[in-house]
C-alpha cells in the first residue's frame, strides 16, 4: 500500500506541474528548458520554451527564448529551416538586443548549413562590420573565409628587442595575396585605453587616432590548392614602442600588435599568487624599482619591483595585463596560469 505522504507528494507535484506536466511558474519553466537542453533532450526543452511564450507573452525573457528555440533546432534537432524561422523572428522582434545579434550569427550559420554560401557570406560580413561586440566582429571575419574553405590569420608569439628584426606569423589557406600595413602607436594612447573594461591590446591600438605609417607592402602566397601555408612576414628593425600590423585581404582586415622593448617582463601565475620579473633584454640584469600595474576586469593593482627585479601580487584571473614602466619606457604582458611566459601579444 502506498504511504499517505507519497500520495500527497504526487498530488502536489501534479498541481505544481500543471495539466501538461510542465511547471506553471516562468522561472521554473526556464530552468526546466535549460536542464533538458543541456541533456540534448530538445523536444522537452522546446515544449517548455513554447509555454513561456504562450503563458508569459510580455516576459523580459522573450528575446532569449526566441533565440534558444532557434538554437535547439540548429544544434540538437538539426532542422535548419525551423532554426532559421526562429532566428528570423528573433531578429525581427528584437533587432538590437544581445539575442538579436546572436540570432543573426545563428541565421548566417543556417545559410551555411543549407549551402546558401553567398547569403552566409553577406550576413557574416555585416556582422564583421556592425556587431557591437568586438569578439563577434573578429569571429565573423574569420567565418567569412571559412565558409568558403579559406583561412587567414596574423599572430605574434613573442615581443622583440630594440635592434632586432621583428616579424609576424601569417597562416593562410586559399588566399592569393594580402596588403600589409605597419603603423606606430603612441604608448600613451594604448595605456589610457587599458583598464577594467578593456584588456585587449589590439583593440586599444586600433582605437588610437595618432597612428603613424611606418611601411606598406604586399605579400603573395604561392598557390597550393587546399593546403595550409605558414610563413613569416618580416618587419624592419624598430625603435621601442607599440606597433599595429594590419593585413587586408578578401575585403577583410586582420590586426595584431607587435611590442618592441629594451627590457622584458616574465609573469608566472599560481592559484593564489602572481609573480612578475622585470629584466634587461640585453644582459638579463634585474630591473629594481620598476613600476608594475596589473589590470583585470575587477580593477587595477600597482606595486614596484624589489632589488632582484621581482614583485609578488595576489592572484589574478587569466587574461589580465601586466604593465611595467622602468624609466621612460613601457611594456605590457598578458597573464597565463601555470608556467612562466615571456611577454607577448595575440590577435
Amino acid at each position: 500500500m502506498r504511504p499517505a505522504w507519497l500520495s500527497l507528494l504526487f498530488v502536489v507535484s501534479f498541481a505544481l506541474a500543471g495539466e501538461d506536466g510542465l511547471p506553471d511558474v516562468e522561472a521554473e519553466l526556464l530552468e526546466y528548458a535549460r536542464k533538458h537542453s543541456s541533456r540534448r533532450e530538445w523536444p522537452k526543452a522546446e515544449r517548455a520554451y513554447l509555454k513561456v511564450l504562450q503563458s508569459f507573452a510580455e516576459s523580459k525573457q522573450a528575446p532569449r527564448v526566441h533565440y534558444e528555440l532557434g538554437r535547439l533546432h540548429f544544434r540538437y534537432a538539426r532542422r535548419w529551416a525551423t532554426a532559421a524561422k526562429w532566428y528570423d523572428q528573433t531578429i525581427a522582434k528584437y533587432p538590437e538586443t544581445e539575442w538579436g545579434w546572436k540570432a543573426r550569427w545563428g541565421r548566417a550559420e543556417t545559410y551555411a548549413r543549407m549551402q546558401q554560401i553567398d547569403q552566409a557570406v553577406t550576413l557574416f560580413r555585416m556582422l564583421s562590420n556592425k556587431a557591437p561586440d568586438e569578439k563577434m566582429r573578429s569571429q565573423a571575419a574569420a567565418r567569412i573565409l571559412s565558409v568558403q574553405n579559406k583561412y587567414f590569420a596574423l599572430s605574434v608569439r613573442q615581443s622583440f628587442t630594440v635592434g632586432q628584426a621583428p616579424w609576424v606569423q601569417v597562416q593562410s589557406r586559399g588566399i592569393g595575396n594580402a596588403h600589409m600595413r605597419l603603423e606606430s602607436v603612441p604608448y600613451e594612447d594604448v595605456l589610457e585605453r587599458i583598464g577594467p573594461q578593456n584588456q585587449n591590446l589590439t583593440a586599444a591600438a586600433r582605437a588610437s587616432k595618432r597612428r603613424a605609417l611606418v611601411k606598406e607592402w604586399n605579400i603573395a602566397f604561392p598557390w597550393m590548392k587546399g593546403r595550409w601555408r605558414n610563413q613569416k612576414a618580416a618587419l624592419p628593425a624598430l625603435d621601442a614602442g607599440v606597433y599595429l600590423v594590419t593585413a587586408r585581404t578578401e575585403g577583410l582586415s586582420f590586426h595584431v600588435v607587435v611590442l618592441v622593448n629594451s627590457f622584458g617582463i616574465v609573469t608566472k601565475a599560481a592559484p593564489d599568487e602572481l609573480l612578475v620579473f622585470a629584466q634587461s633584454r640585453r644582459d638579463g640584469t634585474p630591473l629594481a624599482g620598476t613600476d608594475v600595474r596589473v589590470v583585470t576586469s575587477e580593477g587595477t593593482e600597482q606595486m614596484r619591483t624589489a632589488s632582484d627585479g621581482l614583485v609578488a601580487m595576489s592572484a589574478v584571473t587569466q587574461g589580465a595585463l601586466v604593465v611595467a614602466r622602468p624609466d621612460n619606457e613601457n611594456s605590457v604582458a598578458p597573464v597565463w596560469r601555470g608556467r612562466a611566459r615571456a611577454q607577448e601579444s595575440r590577435r
